[in-house]
């Protein structure tokens, strides 16, 4: 059988914040989700080759060949500047990795990470790939005692979470509001299979930790903290719910600047609201800027 290469916008050989000990982040190329809050918007579509993006690049890295996109990383200084020309939210230097080629990047870093993470966009799209990436980890004495973890926002079908379930260790889901109307309005999709695969995760002792984004004024209120705090005492479970805080460094016009940035004070006083309702499984992650 043939196997799945995975398009993958980045690898981050190194990293201590997407799951537990050092990691290895892999983030896949595309999401079904269209937050107005996302920090990594370049990862949401794919590339059409229409060539916007080439003008951009003062290194001449890319180019148009047979009306597809080449990007040639030679001298590429990564500048950005075709991600922020591109009209389709997608990477030009994103490009098919085998699975086989993923073994390889591990291997370099092997000796000092505890595990892989697939990150995105939205890594459950390709769940085929993290199958077969997992499997071969698994396979090989070398890689077998990586711990694999999924970062998603919780779109996913149980039933491809079912066949997931052999081939990863822990999730953590984004939860960009419980209230179904602010899930809406911030991702543009409902929130019912988030919810779905939040109840199955913990029936299934596979969520490490509900990531929770606070923006001001959009998902910060009383009545957001106390929908939050009963719906985590539903699924009768002692999951960390991670409070982060929205920063326009990032964001996509016009939603860079239409709301501001969440500060230290605004993150703590959500955090208190949760803890008045009853919650008390809170880690706070100051912000950068």
């Amino acid at each position: 059988m043939k196997s799945i290469d995975g398009l993958i916008s980045k690898i981050i050989p190194f990293s201590c914040v997407d799951g537990p000990g050092s990691r290895m982040v892999i983030f896949l190329q595309g999401c079904n989700f269209d937050c107005i809050n996302c920090h990594n918007p370049h990862t949401i579509g794919h590339c059409n080759h229409c060539g916007e993006c080439i003008e951009a690049c003062e290194q001449q890295c890319l180019q148009l060949m047979n009306d597809k996109l080449v990007y040639n990383p030679t001298n590429c200084i990564q500048c950005e500047k075709c991600i922020d020309r591109c009209p389709r939210s997608s990477n030009p230097t994103s490009r098919y990795y085998s699975v086989s080629e993923i073994k390889q990047q591990i291997l370099k870093v092997v000796p000092f990470i505890s595990g892989v993470t697939f990150s995105g966009g939205e890594s459950t799209l390709q769940y085929e790939f993290i199958i077969e990436v997992a499997e071969m980890l698994h396979d090989d004495p070398k890689t077998k005692h990586l711990s694999i973890y999924i970062d998603s926002n919780g779109s996913l079908p149980i039933s491809k979470w079912k066949l997931l379930h052999n081939h990863y260790d822990k999730a953590m889901i984004d939860l960009k509001s419980i209230n179904k109307s602010g899930h809406k309005l911030i991702t543009g999709r409902s929130n019912k299979n988030v919810v779905a695969t939040i109840h199955y995760l913990v029936d299934q002792q596979k969520l490490h930790e509900i990531r929770y984004l606070l923006i001001p004024q959009l998902n910060d209120t009383l009545s957001d903290a106390s929908e939050l705090v009963n719906f985590m005492i539903l699924i009768k479970a002692s999951i960390n719910l991670k409070l982060m805080g929205f920063q326009q460094h990032g964001v996509r016009s016009p939603y860079n600047t239409q709301y501001k940035a969440a500060t230290l004070a605004d993150i703590e006083s959500f955090s208190e609201k949760l803890s008045k309702c009853g919650l008390t499984n809170i880690s706070l992650v100051k912000p950068l800027f």
